[in-house]
């Protein structure tokens, strides 16, 4: 039923992907539109040499999810050509461009990410020149990026200049250690986690409902939840 499932998604992301009658003309950076559905790049590159940065975004993230479009702006501005990459753990990474399909192993997820790296350097290799080349990514990207620099001391494709890890989730121990606090300071105890949960649910529905936009992000949840619970 998983790898059922996997399928299906894939024809629909190749669907989305392929243009439909009147459409105008594949010109994305990236020829590929399957691989495309995993990274992006700012809507024009630098002119001349500059470096080149790739920004890992935090967990199930998309390439151009809020903080990802927010650094690879910072970077663009900077004097960089940017390449955002969609986190290992987002749908579209895992049919695209998982070699095992199940995320979530920081060193088979640097081997994927690597090879995308390479394949998009590949891509663009004639419309930029690259001076030198750098990394970055943010809480689960960050690690990811960690993964990815020792990688790459092995394989000497691009010998990162700097990688920069923003947020990264250093202690596994730490990380579990919060989910626990969290779950025993639910009002009632966690015998009332179940109607905690579903009032979470219906808040953020709520708060989903009135967006502008369908994105789902970290500020529309917490804007959800906001004020506490019932508990009726």
């Amino acid at each position: 039923m998983r790898k059922l499932s996997a399928t299906l998604f894939g024809l629909l992301c190749l669907v989305n992907a392929a243009p439909g009658p009147g459409a105008e003309a594949y010109t994305y950076p990236i020829d590929d539109p399957f691989m495309a559905t995993v990274a992006g790049t700012p809507p024009a590159l630098q002119r001349g040499e500059a470096p080149l940065i790739f920004c890992i975004a935090g967990t199930g993230a998309f390439h151009n999810s809020g903080k990802n479009t927010l650094l690879m702006r910072a970077f663009y501005e900077a004097g960089f050509h940017v390449v955002g990459i969609s986190s290992p753990t987002h749908a579209n990474f895992v049919v695209a461009a998982s070699a095992t399909g199940v995320p979530g192993h920081l060193y088979h997820d640097a081997e994927d990410l690597y090879r995308i790296m390479e394949l998009i350097r590949k891509q663009l290799g004639d419309r930029l020149r690259v001076a030198r080349y750098f990394l970055t990514g943010y809480s689960l990207g960050a690690a990811n990026a960690a993964f990815v620099a020792h990688l790459d001391v092995k394989r000497r494709q691009f010998n990162f200049d700097k990688v920069l890890l923003i947020n990264a989730p250093v202690s596994l121990y730490n990380s579990i250690s919060r989910l626990d606090h969290m779950l025993q300071n639910i009002p009632g105890g966690m015998d009332n986690l179940d109607r905690y949960y579903a009032d979470i649910v219906k808040r953020v529905t709520r708060a989903y409902t009135r967006e502008d936009t369908v994105e789902f992000t970290e500020e529309m949840f917490v804007q959800g939840i906001r004020g506490g619970t019932s508990h009726r």
